[in-house]
Parts: structure tokens; C-alpha cells; sequence
């Protein structure tokens, strides 16, 4: 585009495509998607194109198979948010060139990592779940000042077990089960996280706050899950000494091995992924790794990394279109989205909690132990 000199540019007509060795025919008519979906450099072009002169529209020209299946609410949605990402690309890019009307949203908050991983539970999930935590070393470590909410730590991971009644997460509980219902993160500025979701169309949440306990602002994720945005003031009391009564009811437990949440990886439906990844994309301001192809004894799954700019936050987006993989049975028993598993970092050797079914061991920093109960998985990686 640079090299080239235009009189006029009539029209645009614009299209983002994962990165495939294929047929471009077979390519261009089934795979195009919306701009922050795919692999291409589609704000660069866009650039280009502003700085030739043109003024006029822009385009979306999508051919994809899934997207004429999907409900044309979320695919209109989903192509509203790209082309207001787009702009916001195009407007970094542009820097001072850049046309005053492109879209210009907060700015990415800076992560800092998981603040807490919340799971809906009734009284029997609690239990069973909390029995878990503690074979891996966690510890409770405080309960709400005003809900039925317990809070499991471990080095800088957290866990909060959440059984209130006529609440979000009992709502959750009867939809889903035992499930992750929401998802909090550490930025340096939760208001302008918040903010930014909201510009690009996150729906906003706000449950029941009790005297003295902090607002916690939060956005709802594409299957109807919570993410909140967690800050901390310098001097302040934190989060769990606004709203829990810290307490140490399991009495003193040796600090370590796990030092925090590596990742998290959700299992989504086959048409649903895209739409993940631009949420995560624009919203949150994560950044996307290359889309790949895992084998499942019963088919294939692709898998698609995100994670925040600094590294600290990374979710693994799975989906599969064969009927029996693991990640369609999960969806199965979540009836819907769901957790797949949480991974937690750890020092060079992993030793297992002696009350561990199989007594203390060592397993090498490069291997991984998987733990399932009920198709529900806590994966500890080195």
C-alpha cells in the first residue's frame, strides 16, 4: 500500500483469517472471521488505507461456515466489538495521523495476576472440593463477613468457595453444578479495566455488598461467568481483610510448594471459541498465541492461548467437534462452558501432601500430576 499511489479508493471490504496451508479458494470461502479472531496484520492495512486519503465505510466480508450457524445476535455483536477494536489498532498504529473519530477506549489494564478463582457450591460440593484443596496444601483461611463465602490460600493462589443462597453463584450452582462461576484479576487500576469492558459492550455486573465491604467491579463473559477487576491501594487493607474475617481455622500448615495460579483452561463449545478470543482480546487487552491442533484419544481439540502482556494471567481456550473428547464430555456435564482445569506454578520439585492418596513424593519440575474427581481436574505444573 505504501509503495502504491491511488487517484481514489471507491470501497473497502475487509476480513481477518487464522493462518492455514491450504487451498486459498477453500481458505477465502470458509475460514475468513472477524478482525482480532484471525492472524492477520488487518490494522496495518486499515492504516494504509486512512493514510491514502479514503473516508468512506467499512466493510466486513466474512465467508465462514460457523458464523452462518450462529445466532446472528452474537455474530452481529462480535462484529460490532472486532471493527471497534480494529480502530482502536489503527489508531495506535496511526498515532498523531489518526482520524479523531476512531474509536479510543481506555487503555489495557496493567495484570498483576489471578486474584481468586470463585466456584459455585452447595454444602456436599463444598465439602467434597474443599477435601481437594487441602490435599494440595491449602488452607482456610477466612470466611465472609456477610455471605456463606470461605476463602482456601495457598502462596499467592486463592480460592473462594462460594455457597450463598438466592445468589449469583447459586444460580450458577443449579445451572451448572460444581463449576467455576467467576474469575478475578489483579490490574493496577480496576476502574479503567472496568471501564474498557464496558466500552466494548460487556455487560456489567453488581451483586449484594454488605456494611463496610468493598465494591468489586465485574463484567460478564460470554457464557454468563463473572470476571472481576481487583485493584489495591498503597497503605489500604486488601480485598480479604475488607470483606473476610481472616482467620487461621486449620491451625499452622507448611508454606509452599505452590506458589500461584500458572493458568486456567476452559472448555468451550466449537462455535464459541472465536468469540472468546475477541472478548478476552478487546476487552481485557490480552494478547493471542497461534491456534493448534491437540490429539484426543477420541478425536481432536483445538486449543488457542491467551494471556496478558506482562505474561502473568494465561487462559487456554479449548474446543472440539468430535463427540466423545474430553473437552465435549466436559461441556456435557457442565451443560455448557466450563473449567477444564487450573494449573499452579511451583518451585523446582513438587512435594505432594502426605495426606495425598498415595503418601509423600517427589515429581520432576518438567512433569505434570493431573488429579480428577468428577471430570474436574486441578493440574500442578512446573
Amino acid at each position: 500500500m505504501k509503495s502504491r499511489r491511488f487517484r481514489a479508493i471507491a470501497f473497502v471490504q475487509i476480513a481477518d483469517a487464522p493462518v492455514f496451508a491450504m487451498d486459498v479458494l477453500e481458505w477465502s470461502r470458509h475460514y475468513r472471521c472477524f478482525l482480532g479472531q484471525g492472524a492477520f496484520d488487518v490494522a496495518g492495512f486499515t492504516a494504509r488505507v486512512l493514510e491514502a486519503g479514503y473516508k468512506g465505510p467499512l466493510s466486513l466480508e466474512i465467508f465462514n461456515d460457523g458464523f452462518r450457524a450462529a445466532p446472528t445476535v452474537i455474530t452481529a455483536a462480535d462484529g460490532y466489538r472486532s471493527l471497534r477494536f480494529l480502530e482502536e489498532q489503527t489508531r495506535e498504529l496511526m498515532g498523531e495521523k489518526a482520524p479523531p473519530e476512531l474509536f479510543n477506549p481506555p487503555a489495557p489494564p496493567e495484570h498483576i495476576g489471578f486474584q481468586f478463582l470463585e466456584f459455585a457450591v452447595d454444602q456436599t460440593a463444598r465439602e467434597q472440593l474443599s477435601q481437594w484443596l487441602r490435599r494440595l496444601g491449602f488452607r482456610l483461611a477466612g470466611k465472609h463477613r456477610s455471605k456463606d463465602v470461605t476463602l482456601y490460600r495457598h502462596g499467592a493462589g486463592s480460592s473462594v468457595l462460594d455457597a450463598e443462597a438466592d445468589s449469583f453463584a447459586s444460580a450458577f450452582f443449579m445451572k451448572h453444578g460444581l463449576s467455576l462461576c467467576a474469575s478475578a484479576f489483579h490490574v493496577d487500576d480496576a476502574k479503567q479495566a472496568f471501564e474498557r469492558a464496558a466500552a466494548y459492550g460487556s455487560k456489567p455486573f453488581s451483586g449484594r455488598i454488605g456494611p463496610n465491604e468493598r465494591v468489586v467491579p465485574g463484567v460478564q463473559s460470554p457464557d454468563g461467568s463473572l470476571d472481576y477487576f481487583v485493584d489495591e491501594a498503597p497503605g489500604g487493607p486488601t480485598l480479604w481483610e475488607s470483606d473476610f474475617n481472616l482467620t487461621d481455622i486449620d491451625g499452622p500448615v507448611e508454606v509452599g510448594p505452590l506458589e500461584r495460579i500458572d493458568h486456567v483452561c476452559l472448555s468451550l463449545p466449537a462455535d464459541a471459541l472465536d468469540t472468546w478470543v475477541l472478548f478476552f482480546r478487546n476487552a481485557f487487552g490480552f494478547e493471542t498465541e497461534a491456534a493448534v491442533l491437540v490429539p484426543d484419544p477420541y478425536g481432536l481439540v483445538r486449543s488457542r492461548a491467551i494471556r496478558s502482556r506482562d505474561g502473568s494471567v494465561r487462559i487456554a481456550l479449548n474446543a472440539s467437534m468430535d463427540r466423545y473428547t474430553a473437552v465435549s464430555e466436559s461441556l456435557t456435564m457442565y451443560r455448557g462452558s466450563g473449567l477444564n482445569h487450573v494449573a499452579f506454578s511451583m518451585p523446582r520439585y513438587l512435594r505432594c501432601n502426605p495426606a495425598s492418596r498415595s503418601g509423600r513424593r517427589q515429581v520432576p519440575a518438567h512433569s505434570a500430576q493431573l488429579l480428577r474427581r468428577s471430570g474436574r481436574a486441578l493440574r500442578l505444573a512446573g
